[in-house]
């Protein structure tokens, strides 16, 4: 079995509307396990990436496509990455992600800058409003809370 085949032998295949060649049999992996998202918050047009894994999950939100903090939660616990120019705590912002993945490592990341508290509580209002209309995609039970 070649190694592309032995490596995603249980991706599905994309779907295909009739006959295909067996090249275009391809695992689909972009459409299966990363999500965008858009959304306002405070009058601002926020962007949502995630990248869902099995044990693990990637939120990045923002408005200009950069990573400038970076922080890891799992189990209740929380850890900075990469720390931006901002006094932003980006480690309890992946806690409180976290608590809607209990069973999986939390990757957050963002370009903002700014330390408003109820900015940050309205995004993780709309990440945890996300989560919740498609559970399934998430890998999560539809019982989630922030």
């Amino acid at each position: 079995m070649p190694y592309a085949q032995a490596r995603f032998k249980n991706i599905p295949e994309r779907p295909s509307s009739g006959a295909t060649k067996a090249s275009e049999k391809t695992p689909y992996i972009e459409e299966m396990c990363s999500r965008t998202k858009v959304f306002a918050v405070a009058r601002r047009q926020l962007g949502m990436q995630a990248v869902v894994l099995d044990s693990c999950v990637f939120i990045w939100v923002g408005e200009r496509r950069r990573l400038d903090a970076l922080g890891f939660a799992h189990a209740a616990r929380g850890a900075t990455l990469l720390e931006g120019a901002s006094r932003l705590h980006v480690d309890t912002l992946a806690c409180g992600i976290g608590r809607l993945f209990p069973r999986k490592q939390v990757f957050f990341s963002t370009d903002l800058n700014t330390d408003d508290v109820d900015f940050w509580a309205d995004v993780i209002k709309c990440i945890a409003e996300e989560v919740r209309s498609s559970p399934d995609f998430y890998g999560v039970s539809i019982n989630v809370s922030a």
